[in-house]
């Protein structure tokens, strides 16, 4: 089986007296498969499925990160070369669902795991993303720290993968990219006491004049147009951010929601729009609303919401070959 630029071609051997088959061999083509015909939703485990000896090794670190997830890293380490690859291990905390929100923030923030705290952002794939709604994205997939100092180094973060992700499209740099990102909180806390992040004191609301002019006063030589700031202003105001559960809360709650089909990696026709995707919650929920995205993706409806129904439906198509990664931005008391 031979990969090239645009195509796939699956070939084998002629047989010959040489022992063996090797690059000077003469092979028999089967068949070719342009790539252009596929397409996939979720992002291939090409590093994690090369890296661990069996699916065995990734259940019992799961299951021993909930009570250290030191010794649980150091154990995955010992049985296989995970230790020297900051990305797979990121893949694995990034599709292990079942983690416990805080300790997971608290295990990514300490400083030795700063590279893990990149590639874990890096997994989100925020090209294309709106900075608002990337935010809310991150802010659903980790319970917050408590300290400063955590919380600040989760922001951070967030602010270089986000800035990474899009720095071919975007025309500003970092600073200003860390400078939105806190004007953001500031806004929220401003605007949502009952779901504040301790960015802003009670009651210190402010207008979306005030707010572009504060963010351009902090950031001079800022070239973030102002019609993209009267978006986020408004965006920020009308709809509050909800981190994750705590794993205390969501037993209590026992809710969970349920996309079929299930698998996590999906192969579309590029250019064709998939089969339904149905969504069902546990029980109504008027105020839940589920925002679709994803870079290089389609959907036939971008917001999900749900009202008097528990089930909704969606369909999604790649314009272009690749990999793409679907995200689904949660809003709601039960987000």
């Amino acid at each position: 089986m031979f990969l090239f630029s645009d195509i796939l071609v699956v070939a084998e051997p002629i047989p010959t007296n040489d022992l063996e088959a090797g690059a000077t061999a003469t092979f028999a083509i089967k068949s070719i498969v342009p790539l252009q015909t596929s397409v996939s939703r979720h992002v291939q485990r090409k590093t994690t499925s090369r890296i661990l000896s069996s699916g065995s090794d990734i259940a019992e670190f799961r299951a021993h990160f909930a009570y250290s997830p030191d010794r649980a890293v150091d154990r995955l380490s010992e049985q296989t070369r995970i230790a020297q690859d900051s990305s797979a291990l990121a893949e694995i905390l990034f599709d292990s669902h079942d983690f416990d929100k805080s300790q997971l923030a608290d295990y990514l923030v300490q400083p030795r795991n700063r590279t893990l705290l990149d590639e874990f952002i890096r997994q989100f794939n925020f090209g294309g993303i709106r900075i608002d709604r990337a935010l809310r994205v991150y802010i659903m997939a980790l319970r917050l720290p408590a300290d400063n100092v955590g919380f600040e180094s989760i922001l951070q973060a967030f602010a270089k993968g986000w800035y990474q992700a899009n720095i071919s499209t975007i025309e500003y740099g970092l600073n200003t990219v860390r400078n939105l990102v806190l004007l953001i909180m500031k806004l929220h806390d401003g605007y949502h006491q009952e779901s504040t992040f301790g960015f802003a004191r009670a009651e210190s609301v402010v207008t979306c004049k005030d707010f572009i002019a504060g963010f351009y006063k902090q950031d001079g030589q800022s070239v973030v147009e102002e019609g993209l700031l009267k978006t986020l202003y408004d965006a920020v105001r009308n709809e509050k951010y909800v981190q994750a559960g705590s794993a205390e809360e969501i037993r209590q709650r026992g809710r969970r929601a349920e996309i079929t089909p299930s698998s996590e990696e999906t192969w579309l026709a590029a250019g064709e729009w998939s089969e339904p995707f149905v969504v069902t919650i546990p029980s109504t929920d008027s105020g839940l609303t589920i925002r679709l995205l994803g870079e290089g993706l389609a959907f036939d409806r971008d917001v999900l919401e749900f009202g008097s129904f528990r089930r909704q439906s969606f369909r999604v198509k790649g314009s272009v070959p690749g990999r793409f990664k679907l995200l689904l931005s949660r809003s709601g008391e039960n987000a």
